[in-house]
């Protein structure tokens, strides 16, 4: 698909120019996690990019090798600003993509960039039923490290939760009625 092959391709140059300002984090990765018609691959000409970027740090507090150094969180909210960035850019044709990053844990509050420990415990305590329901439309779209190994664990953890299957009637006909 032509949208993987971009994002695969334009994530590695905007993570190298962002590491030449801020160095690297030690034993870091990160990850795109795709939704709904890019993570289904259903991807329409009209359709936006639902993403959530996650990392993981290891035991890494902060950045270094770079011109400045900079708190884990920090570092890949920035990355991940520089990366939606490059991915919405403007072209002569139009933006090259819209991207929707509402479905990232704690919606438009929460920070654009999640470690995989934060989206876990997301996951585990706080994500509505439909929150759940969305992971089934879900795939790894970029990752580098193990990361992609951990959040699929994660993910598949999160599907194969027992729920009361008249709560997630409710939160299917709720989904439905969004959708329509």
């Amino acid at each position: 698909n032509v949208t993987d092959i971009v994002i695969n391709g334009l994530v590695p140059c905007v993570t190298s120019e962002f590491e030449s300002q801020f160095g690297t984090v030690d034993g870091g990765a990160l990850a795109l996690l795709a939704y709904g018609k890019l993570g289904s691959r259903e991807l329409m000409p009209s359709s936006d990019l639902d993403l959530v970027v996650i990392y993981d740090a290891g035991e890494a507090t902060e950045s270094e090798g770079g011109q400045r150094s900079l708190p884990v969180s920090a570092y890949y909210i920035r990355l991940a600003q520089r990366i939606v960035s490059a991915l919405t850019v403007m072209t002569a044709e139009g933006r090259l993509f819209d991207v929707d990053l509402r479905l990232r844990p704690s919606g438009q509050q929460g920070p654009f960039a999640s470690s995989l420990e934060a989206f876990e415990k997301y996951q585990e305590t706080e994500a509505w039923i439909w929150e759940h329901l969305a992971l089934t439309r879900t795939r790894i779209v970029y990752a580098t490290s193990d990361l992609e190994t951990k959040l699929q664990d994660t993910v598949n953890t999160i599907l194969n939760r027992k729920h009361d299957k008249s709560d997630v009637k409710v939160a299917i006909n709720e989904m439905r009625d969004r959708i329509n």
